[in-house]
């Protein structure tokens, strides 16, 4: 007689999980020519941590499994306790170290089962299922859920019961409760159902197998058929990326439709300088004062500004450069900041020297501030970063803070 090998692979942080995978193991040794295997996966608490939860030691009598053993199996039912209507991250870690097997997709066309515990109704007895679903489409495994199989005692109304459709369950609540006998029947059955896939599974195998071999025989494979194969596979991957660029297109486009974002505007405010003082070997010492002003009028944009950065200059030599504080700008605001860029025994080009020293003479100094940012925009459901660049310029600096100053407007560029 074949022997099926079961893998029951579970993880259970205080006992309930391994209650239903045992019943589980129970119910698969009831099947003639089934061997089914209890696997616990590897914790990922520290020991300290175990011992604040008040969890209890685990079984001695269930090894620990590794990724790669789960190719000697020819089916498997994974259980796991919910968290936040998603498998608990030790089995997810246990999955994430398949990447191997699933490179060789050596799971595909396993049968494979679920089963799961929560803490309450709203704790994810179907959320839970269904995000771990995505798990074994990776590997190419074969989803078996229970269905309505369980008959009547699946519209049990009369007491709590776990599980669904999915596959049986049980819930926790704050831990003193246990599985029921009717959950435990459930998870029983849910055995027998998935040792009935795995034997139909290997009758299709058999089927295929003696299917190819005739076709073997009346037409021997060629190269051609090779690179029919690949032409196909790339055919496949091709279609899957140009898919995804349209469904991204569309969610960007659509989402811009309903946002309909304003253009940010910028403008210095205010400015004066102090503190001036140019030598005659062309050697700058001054204190700019200016005033940006941020102007976001969108309903349903809001953004972050990092790694900000203000510089001004004279005729294309940098006089002072400045970094501001990050800061977060919500929607439909206006915000000013004060910048001070302070020019410290600035060597000048004998040019610039001179434009400054007739423009002292006049009480006004011509200069261009640039700033230079890197930002996060929230545009609806999307998060945009980019580069935000401003040109500020030329602007016109008293000397005295008395004197008028005129407002300038920058020009906005982004990448």
């Amino acid at each position: 007689m074949t022997i099926t090998k079961v893998y029951i692979v579970y993880y259970s942080l205080y006992g309930h999980v391994e209650i239903m995978a045992r019943e589980i193991q129970r119910g698969a040794n009831t099947v003639p020519g089934v061997e089914a295997k209890l696997w616990k996966v590897a914790e990922t608490l520290p020991e300290r941590v175990l011992e604040k939860m008040k969890a209890p030691a685990k079984p001695d009598d269930v090894p620990e499994i590794r990724p790669e053993q789960l190719v000697e199996a020819d089916g498997f039912i994974f259980g796991f306790p919910s968290r936040f209507g998603v498998m608990a991250a030790q089995c997810k870690a246990f999955f994430d170290a398949t990447q191997d097997i699933w490179a060789t997709q050596a799971l595909a066309g396993k049968p494979a089962g679920i089963f799961w515990s929560t803490g309450f109704h709203g704790g994810g007895q179907e959320l839970t299922a269904l995000t771990a679903i995505t798990q074994l489409a990776h590997h190419g495994m074969v989803f078996v859920p229970l269905g309505y199989k369980f008959g009547n005692d699946m519209f049990e109304m009369n007491e709590v019961k776990g599980g669904s459709c999915y596959g049986s369950g049980t819930y926790a609540a704050d831990g003193s409760r246990h599985p029921t006998h009717l959950e435990l029947q459930q998870a029983f059955h849910q055995e027998v159902l998935n040792h009935k896939s795995i034997t139909r599974k290997r009758r299709k195998q058999s089927l295929h197998r003696v299917q190819s071999m005739a076709i073997q025989k009346l037409r021997p494979p060629g190269p051609q058929a090779a690179q029919l194969r690949h032409s196909g596979i790339v055919r496949c991957i091709a279609m899957v990326l140009i898919t995804l660029i349209i469904l991204a297109s569309l969610i960007v486009l659509i989402n811009w439709l309903l946002v309909q974002p304003k253009k940010l505007k910028y403008s210095i405010e205010d400015g004066s300088v102090s503190g001036y003082n140019l030598s005659n070997d062309h050697h700058l010492n001054a204190t700019f004062h200016l005033v940006l002003r941020a102007n976001n009028p969108n309903k349903r944009v809001s953004l972050y500004y990092d790694k900000i950065e203000v510089s001004v200059s004279c005729e294309d030599q940098k006089l002072s450069v400045n970094n501001i504080s990050p800061f977060y700008q919500p929607r439909k605001n206006v915000t000013h900041m004060n910048v001070n860029l302070e020019a410290k025994n600035v060597t000048l080009h004998e040019a610039v020297a001179r434009d400054l020293k007739m423009e002292r003479t006049s009480g006004n100094v011509e200069l261009d501030v640039k700033f230079r940012a890197k930002i996060r925009l929230k545009l609806g459901v999307l998060r945009i970063h980019g580069t935000l660049k401003l040109l500020c310029g030329p602007l016109s600096l008293p000397f005295s803070s008395s004197k008028e100053f005129k407002r300038v407007s920058c020009d906005v560029h982004g990448s």
